[in-house]
């Protein structure tokens, strides 16, 4: 009779254990990139008094548009003439160098190029009208084209 009485008990105890125990869910998704973006200017590493360190359309000649469409296509103009073009798929991920250390956590994408194999990994954040590539978001430093530089700032058009 006691172990009747009892079973429900530890049923109901082990319940709430398990449920305790479960991983909360998070939102691991890239944040939505497509769009029309213009760039705004682009910061290379190292002295900021040195020439070259800032970059913009008004001291490099360059407008790039960027067109990023929600069918996962892409192209890129430079002063109003199609430079590149092809496919390009997001990703969301998490990077931590070592124990103990930050946890990164960034948006990436993949930009693939008709008719290459070539392709190029970037990684993003959006700050309201904003779109800024940078490695420093994954925890690494790099150098990517378009507009040479390593941080990559862009305004989203209307």
């Amino acid at each position: 009779m006691k172990i009747k009485t009892f079973l429900p008990s530890l049923i109901f105890f082990f319940a709430i254990i398990l449920s305790a125990c479960q991983k909360e869910e998070t939102a691991n998704e890239a944040t939505d990139i497509s769009g029309n973006w213009q760039w705004l200017y682009s910061v290379s590493g190292g002295n900021p008094s040195s020439e070259g360190y800032l970059k913009n359309p008004e001291n490099t000649g360059v407008s790039v548009l960027l067109v990023l469409n929600s069918d996962k296509t892409w192209y890129k103009s430079q002063n109003n003439i199609k430079t590149d073009s092809g496919n390009y798929s997001i990703g969301y991920g998490t990077y931590t160098p070592y124990t103990g250390a930050y946890v990164f956590t960034y948006d990436s994408i993949i930009f693939s190029n008709i008719g290459t194999n070539s392709k190029l990994v970037d990684y993003y954040k959006i700050f309201q009208d904003t779109l800024i590539f940078s490695g420093g978001f994954r925890g690494l430093a790099t150098k990517s084209d378009p507009t040479e530089g390593a941080v990559k700032y862009y305004i989203k058009q209307k």
